[in-house]
């Protein structure tokens, strides 16, 4: 695809591809949130969640410094990492 694309079309053109070998897709999967028993329906999107186990989070970066977009999800999602 090439490089100046902007990060929706790297995500679109992904979701397709997954899509044509038969993985359910879903684009910018809305992730609630709870903070003090307070409810906040959209606290984090997926970039490209694959079947509802895999995330795909993509970064259009030469260099990625940190995670922690993906620590953020993670505490969304009450995730427990092994």
């Amino acid at each position: 695809m090439g490089l100046g694309l902007l990060e929706s079309v790297h995500e679109t053109c992904l979701a397709h591809k997954l899509s044509k070998a038969g993985f359910s897709v879903n684009t910018q999967f809305r992730i609630p949130f709870e903070y003090d028993e307070f409810q906040v329906p959209e606290g984090y999107r997926t970039d490209v969640p694959v079947n509802y186990l895999v995330m795909c989070e993509l970064k259009c970066a030469n260099k990625l410094e940190k995670v922690s977009s993906i620590l953020n999800q993670r505490k969304c999602l009450a995730l427990t990492l092994p």
